[in-house]
């Protein structure tokens, strides 16, 4: 072995760029290279797997790829055990140094490993743990949580609901969690749809805990609704600056008053709600710094509450400080065209206007499953109210509802004037309005971009359009003109495969957009050896 080796410093740095498997082979090398090979492969661990496994191998046995304990475990038993939890830091997460296997413990097994463990803490160094990745069983979780010691900072405690006692187990954690750990610095707890009609508890307990957690930077909850007092805690904590919360049904937020510096160093909110929930929580608190905001709408409002929405978000934020904003509905929220219609939830063009003056938007989405009426005048309004937009989604996902689709080929070329930086455009417009009898696209829909009969070039760098189910009329080739002169960087267009069922969207709008991607392409591909002809020829 070379002399060089010999230097701690160097055989750890070594160490820290080999893989599990290379690691395990230099730890049993010899016992220079172990030293540093021993630490930099039990830093990371995926389970509790590697660790059972040190236990002395007649005390234990694989059955159907579960490990069981056949006999009590005696004090000498733990002692490789307590070595090497010494020095484990990560706990759960994707990037552990030893490999993880297919082997899980025995539903009893935890259980009698804690109870004859020689330690109170058997994880004293441990930082960050990703409970869900475990995969032991939810009743063991504040159990677990007692092996754990002071220095933990990141949690992430995610349960599947399939046990009977997994409520009290969480609520449990959270409470040893509160009192063992002052340093937490991230915590993301996710409960399944099966405990949230039961989660009283959990509530309660985060509650009682948030006030233990005067450093956390980072707090995501998004499947139990806080209370007001929790809210009020977590809104005073100094160093927050990521928030993912669910909002109570009940409005509590409209009698606590305006506060009067909450979420001092929050930067990015994630709020899921109702529309009524989060307008009277925008009441409540006022968070001026914040950069990036999500909304997750889960009810269907009805209709005077959405222009209260737009102006709820107007009032949250700071109009020059916002630079994010999407308002969305998940996936598993079921809504129905019914439900819409009966609401009158239909968005309206002036509903946008409160939106417009957030001047450092970069990234916008608006896509809730609601009907929605956009116009040529919206979209120009906001291309020309947020100038260093990068991406826009309007309306863009299947569930959404056209009542008319009011917006043109022409609400295009606004972005291709007005917007010079952005990338990526999807929304609902009519390919046809506006075109001639004969289909081809005259120069008034190219708006500014027509000057004196000609076209001028544009500067624009967008790249991806989804045109959902847009209408489109022949030839389709024009239309693939038409976009190249706007973008010159396109070389195709999404096109929505019909996720729903929609009798609006004809099959042969979608051929034709898809006749409108291929024409995209050659054209890109034409242009690029012109590129190339006109740079080998000078």
């Amino acid at each position: 072995m070379h002399k060089v080796l010999t230097i701690a410093e160097l055989s750890s740095h070594i160490c820290s760029y080999l893989d599990p498997s290379s690691l395990a082979a230099t730890a049993q090398s010899c016992k220079t290279l172990n030293g540093p090979a021993t630490p930099a492969l039990w830093t990371d661990i995926p389970d509790f797997t590697p660790l059972v496994k040190l236990l002395p191998k007649n005390s234990w046995v694989i059955k159907e790829k579960k490990i069981k304990l056949t006999r009590v475990l005696l004090p000498s038993d733990w002692d490789r055990v307590l070595k090497h939890s010494d020095i484990v830091k990560t706990l759960g997460h994707p990037s552990a140094s030893c490999s993880r296997d297919c082997l899980t413990l025995d539903d009893d097994f935890f259980t009698r490993f804690c109870a004859q463990k020689p330690v109170m803490v058997l994880l004293p160094r441990l930082r960050s743990v990703n409970w869900c990745a475990l995969r032991l069983p939810d009743r063991c979780l504040s159990m677990f949580t007692l092996l754990l010691g002071s220095n933990l900072r990141n949690a992430s405690i995610s349960t599947l609901g399939k046990d009977a006692g997994a409520k009290t187990a969480v609520a449990g954690a959270v409470a040893v969690l509160s009192q063992n750990s002052p340093c937490m610095r991230q915590l993301h707890l996710e409960v399944s749809s099966r405990q949230r009609h039961a989660s009283t508890s959990i509530s309660s307990a985060l509650t009682d805990a948030i006030p233990s957690f005067q450093h956390l930077v980072d707090f995501h909850c998004t499947s139990v609704a806080l209370t007001k007092q929790a809210m009020d805690v977590l809104a005073s904590l100094p160093d927050l600056a990521e928030c993912a919360l669910r909002l109570p049904q009940i409005h509590e937020w409209s009698t606590g008053g305006i506060q009067p510096r909450p979420f001092p160093n929050l930067k990015r909110l994630s709020i899921v709600a109702s529309a009524e929930a989060y307008t009277d929580f925008s009441r409540a608190f006022s968070c001026p710094q914040v950069t990036s905001f999500d909304l997750d709408v889960i009810t269907v409002p009805k209709s005077q509450t959405i222009p209260e929405l737009f102006s709820g978000i107007r009032r949250q934020f700071h109009p020059r400080i916002l630079d994010s904003l999407a308002v969305y509905t998940s996936p598993e929220i079921v809504v129905t065209e019914s439900m819409v219609i009966g609401m009158g939830a239909t968005v309206l063009p002036g509903d946008f206007a409160p939106l417009l003056d957030f001047a450092r938007i970069t990234t916008f989405e608006f896509s809730p499953p609601w009907a929605y009426r956009i116009s040529d005048g919206l979209i120009l309004d906001m291309a020309q109210a947020w100038p260093f937009l990068q991406d826009f989604a309007l309306a863009n996902s299947p569930f959404c509802i056209q009542l008319e689709y009011g917006a043109t080929l022409r609400s295009l070329a606004a972005f291709a004037v007005h917007s010079p930086v952005l990338e990526a455009i999807a929304y609902p417009f009519d390919g046809i309005a506006g075109r001639t009898e004969g289909g081809a696209i005259p120069d008034d829909l190219y708006g500014d971009l027509a000057v004196n009969g000609a076209i001028i070039p544009s500067t624009s760098i967008v790249a991806d359009l989804t045109v959902q189910r847009c209408p489109i009329a022949e030839p389709a080739q024009d239309v693939a003109v038409f976009l190249s002169m706007l973008f010159p960087e396109l070389n195709s267009v999404d096109v929505c495969e019909a996720t729903v069922h929609d009798p609006r969207y004809r099959d042969e709008y979608r051929a034709s957009w898809r006749e409108v991607s291929e024409c995209l392409d050659l054209i890109s591909g034409g242009q690029k050896v012109e590129q190339d002809t006109q740079s080998v020829s000078r």
